[in-house]
């Protein structure tokens, strides 16, 4: 299976840029009116997109467009790294969705926490705007 997302340049309300991962324009834009596009800076909700250089997968010369394919040794290192920033926070378990919930709502400190949550649950936060990154387990 692959994949293939794009990254907009994005701007808040507030003034600052970042970056946001989407599967497509439209997704982009789905998500926005749902409200469920946040800066991760100031969590405003008035975001609007910047314009944005396009960026390309990188493919062996010569190959023809449809057998081109994700570089799956840089794919492997990126995932490393979210492993690696996933192993630097603290592991709730399955209190994840709690957890996470009480952070976003300014019951707890917010603090890097890693842990499970079920396809359900995942959704459901994603739905309530709480940024959250699934990352699948490391291999052994």
């Amino acid at each position: 299976m692959s994949f293939a997302m794009i990254v907009l340049n994005l701007l808040c309300s507030a003034g600052h840029k970042f970056e946001g991962w989407f599967a497509s324009v439209s997704s982009f834009d789905e998500q926005l009116a749902r409200r469920l596009v946040a800066c991760p800076h100031c969590n405003g909700r008035g975001v609007e997109r910047l314009p944005t250089a396009p960026r390309l997968v990188r493919t062996r010369a010569g190959q023809p467009e449809a057998d081109r394919a994700v570089d799956h040794g840089e794919l492997a290192t990126v995932m490393d790294m979210l492993r690696n920033l996933a192993d630097a926070s603290e592991d709730v378990g399955d209190r994840f969705p709690d957890e996470a919930r009480r952070m976003h709502y300014r019951e707890v400190p917010v603090r890097p926490i890693r842990g499970q949550a079920t396809l359900g649950d995942t959704k459901e936060l994603i739905e309530e705007g709480i940024h959250i990154l699934p990352v699948p387990k490391r291999r052994h």
